[in-house]
């Protein structure tokens, strides 16, 4: 997840200023600017505070069409002498594709913030897939009063670029339903870019009952509309009915991180002893020979021999004496 922390540039106004305009552009994107509107007669003294927006930061989520993200707004009393008191800041979204998430406040409250110090919240908040700008406009507006009650009040304005948002799909997950302990079962993935954004850094994790090496998979990375296949076989260690699950993570082109939940698939594993036609398994079975067995099989073979030879000698026997008979006729 990409974070997107903007330096802050700061103009003091003289006093009795009505407006101080501040952009500040931010080196990965986005930009920032505060107008400051006095609320008393007072004025930005010295020793009246001055508090304004100086960084954001996106924690959680991406700044994408049909999105949700999570800001992080850095307030700062840029006055070092002035604290300020009941500091109230409320959001106001300037682009019309970007609402506040169910269950929050677009209004944030600070009993005080001292002198030269900082402040923090977050907002939660969402962009409507409706947008044709390549970026959000994000107002902050701040009212607070020093020691005296006297009131001011500063709008920053805060605009996050809008990313293009990486999408993969994954239509088609065949996992052989029948397998053998020690042989190869094939998985086979079908898997498709349908977003925005460059898909890089394809990783398919498979955990089961199966070897270690095999558990994690890199798959070829995807360009805009690009789909691709992958054959891939998985060796079981045990019978009996085994569990695959199967799950993907990748990232964008700008390093942002996504995951597919993971999916589960059962696999009904059997020994090569208990191979059989019922299972619709083919393999041929193993056969182990130990040393009582080739006694056995010398024995068998020695009596087979002695039967043999018996049958011999009694058939040259009997046509020996049939000859005979005939000679003596």
């Amino acid at each position: 997840m990409k974070k997107k922390l903007l330096a802050f540039s700061l103009l003091f106004t003289m006093l009795g200023s009505l407006l101080c305009e501040v952009p500040v552009y931010a080196t990965t994107g986005g930009t920032l600017a505060t107008n400051g509107t006095e609320q008393s007669e007072a004025g930005y003294g010295f020793y009246n505070p001055k508090v304004l927006v100086t960084s954001y930061e996106i924690t959680e989520g991406i700044v994408a069409k049909d999105e949700e993200f999570t800001i992080k707004v850095e307030l700062t009393n840029m006055n070092s002498h002035a604290d300020a008191y009941n500091v109230v800041t409320t959001f106001t979204s300037y682009s019309n594709n970007v609402y506040i998430t169910e269950g929050n406040s677009n209004v944030t409250y600070f009993e005080q913030i001292k002198a030269g110090e900082s402040v923090s919240f977050t907002m939660e908040l969402g962009v409507m897939d409706v947008s044709l700008s390549d970026s959000v406009s994000l107002g902050f507006t701040s009212v607070y009063s020093n020691d005296e009650g006297v009131e001011y009040g500063i709008e920053s304005i805060v605009t996050p670029l809008i990313e293009e948002k990486a999408e993969m799909e994954v239509p088609a997950v065949s996992v052989a339903t029948k397998a053998v302990v020690g042989a190869k079962a094939l998985v086979s993935v079908r898997y498709s870019n349908v977003g925005d954004n460059r898909i890089e850094n394809v990783v398919m994790k498979v955990e089961g009952n199966i070897e270690e090496s095999q558990k994690t998979v890199k798959l070829d990375e995807l360009n805009v509309g690009e789909q691709k296949y992958l054959d891939y076989y998985v060796t079981f260690a045990q019978e009996g009915e085994q569990k695959l699950t199967i799950s993907f993570e990748y990232q964008d082109s700008n390093g942002n991180n996504y995951t597919i939940d993971a999916k589960e698939y059962t696999v009904d594993v059997y020994s090569y002893t208990n191979v059989d036609d019922e299972a619709g398994v083919i393999n041929t079975e193993r056969f182990t020979i130990g040393s009582k067995e080739i006694y056995m099989l010398i024995a068998a073979s020695v009596l087979v021999g002695a039967a043999l030879i018996v049958a011999v000698v009694t058939l040259v026997r009997k046509r020996s004496k049939d000859a005979k008979k005939k000679e003596q006729k």
